[in-house]
């Protein structure tokens, strides 16, 4: 009786028999898709060390992460901690990427170990995660390549602050953020010689019980990029064949100006940028102006920018230049300086600060741009004056750009012309005929968006063509005067004639009627790609 009540137990049921039987398909495919991972992983391991980098470069370690920088050094997101915690983490995780690609077995070890670019990467990351043999252990996987330290979401702890000054030597990279002022002193004097981009985010304010003036220059001969992100510059000395120097937002103080950029040197090769969204007097601005004197006279950069930067705190982004230099008419800004005023009627004084250290014969090509005439007016005459009709400008500019971009000139000129100028002309030039006797190419860009209020004006063309005739009898001539801009749809051919000029004023006429963009059609049969949408009126 026992025995059969065992034997009958041990007998499935006819539940359990079904659902066994519906469980064999799936363990099948399952015993399957093992199989084919064997004989995959199996192929794998027959490719040869190249092809399994490729692979790993390619799947597993494809996403790079992204650049706290645009391709033009521009500043994107600085103060987004968000983006840099995108930073922080796609390199975390490229770090733990290597450690379990090095744990799958013999063969990817290998492989994993010969990524000495991606291990000389990573080396902040390891550090943390292991600090009694994480920071070593990939010094060694680097391999003597140029070190990488990126780790801009996380201040950076004193013990990772040491070994990067002992280290310093095998860096290429620097990106870190430091809650603490002193960090200079931990690179005083050491010297850097394979550095070529360092970024320094600093949250603290200078101490004054630092010796700042004790600190020894930071030595990079190599390096291409310095940025300081901060409310304050540290004392670093830079040698190096091109730089690119930005220190956003500062307040500039008077004792650390001085100690930040008098030992700079100036290569052939520069650019230096430096954005300070507020200066304490113009007092302090004019040792700015000291310090950048080696740089501004470079006899290469013989155009200038000049801009009415006042704008707002919120506006800072937005600001252009104060004013820049430049090499040819079309070549990047190589020294240029943002700064934001408390009023207008200062700007005027730290351009004729700026300008004063210019050298007589250096400017030929002077830029006016990105005037907001909605908000402040343009320099007043008295002001303008003092700046621009400095003869290092007036007695050798050749060729002058004028933008009225955010402009319809027609009605600033009926609102006060005595201020604001014709929108070809700035009233600093218009009204004194006599100035800028080189004076031979005049571009302006403007524009309206009124059907009835061209530009130019019939006021601004009479303008012109009134200071044309007092530069002709002076024996000066003009080769010509291009326009280019864009007016609305709509606007008349007797609006935007330019007859009033008269046929003295060589004029080329390159503006546009902006027309409502047409709905899409079928391309023409005769091939025609041209852009329908905007048409020109000379």
């Amino acid at each position: 009786m026992g025995a059969a009540s065992s034997s009958a137990a041990c007998q499935p049921t006819n539940c359990c028999s079904s659902h066994h039987q519906a469980f064999l398909p799936h363990a099948n495919s399952m015993v399957e898709s093992v199989h084919n991972m064997r004989h995959s992983a199996c192929a794998i391991n027959r490719l040869n060390i190249d092809c399994l980098v490729f692979i790993f470069y390619e799947d597993v370690l494809a996403e790079d992460p992204p650049e706290l920088y645009t391709a033009n050094w521009e500043w994107d997101d600085s103060g987004d901690e968000t983006f840099r915690e995108l930073i922080g983490d796609a390199y975390g995780h490229r770090g733990w990427a290597l450690l379990r690609l090095s744990h799958v077995c013999r063969r990817w070890r290998e492989v994993a170990l010969s990524l000495s670019s991606l291990w000389a990467s990573v080396v902040a990351q390891l550090s943390m995660w292991d600090p009694d043999g994480g920071y070593q252990m990939t010094l060694d996987r680097s391999r003597g390549l140029p070190l990488s330290f990126v780790l801009p979401d996380r201040p950076l702890g004193s013990r990772m602050e040491r070994q990067l000054a002992e280290d310093i030597a095998q860096f290429g990279t620097i990106i870190f953020d430091s809650d603490r002022s002193a960090w200079p002193l931990c690179l005083s004097g050491r010297h850097a010689n394979l550095l070529r981009k360092a970024i320094f985010i600093t949250g603290g304010y200078p101490d004054s019980s630092h010796p700042w003036l004790d600190i020894e220059p930071l030595h990079m001969p190599l390096a291409t990029h310095l940025v300081f992100d901060g409310v304050y510059m540290p004392s670093l000395a830079i040698g190096w064949h091109r730089k690119a120097l930005r220190i956003a937002p500062s307040t500039i103080l008077s004792q650390n100006i001085s100690s930040f950029l008098l030992n700079l040197s100036s290569p052939d090769d520069l650019v230096l940028k430096i954005c300070v969204y507020e200066i304490v007097n113009v007092g302090i601005f004019s040792q700015l102006v000291d310090v950048l004197r080696p740089y501004m006279a470079n006899p290469s950069y013989n155009h200038l920018t000049a801009s009415d930067c006042f704008q707002t705190w919120q506006d800072a982004a937005d600001t252009p230049p104060l004013f820049s230099l430049r090499q040819g008419p079309n070549g990047k800004r190589r020294v240029a300086v943002h700064v934001n005023m408390d009023g207008a009627r200062q700007i005027t004084s730290l351009h004729q600060l700026a300008f004063g250290s210019l050298v007589p014969g250096q400017i030929r090509i002077l830029s006016i741009e990105n005037w907001k005439f909605d908000r402040y007016p343009l320099f007043p005459s008295v002001q303008a004056n003092g700046a621009f009709h400095l003869d290092v400008l007036s007695a050798h500019v050749e060729e002058l750009h004028y933008e009225m971009r955010d402009l319809t000139m027609a009605s600033i000129w009926d609102r006060d012309n005595r201020r604001w100028g014709t929108g070809l002309l700035p009233y600093f030039i218009l009204r004194y005929p006599e100035t800028y006797p080189l004076l031979r190419r005049i571009y302006a860009h403007g524009g309206s968006k009124i059907p009835d209020l061209p530009w130019p004006s019939a006021a601004q063309l009479l303008g012109i063509r009134e200071w044309h005739e007092l530069r002709v009898r002076g024996g000066v001539c003009l080769e010509v005067l291009h326009l280019e801009g864009q007016l609305p749809l709509g606007i008349s051919a007797q609006t935007t004639s330019l007859e009033l000029l008269g046929s003295e004023v060589p004029v080329v006429d390159d503006r546009r009627i902006m027309a409502v963009s047409p709905s899409p059609s079928p391309p023409s049969s005769n091939g025609d790609d041209s852009n329908d949408d905007a048409e020109f009126i000379g």
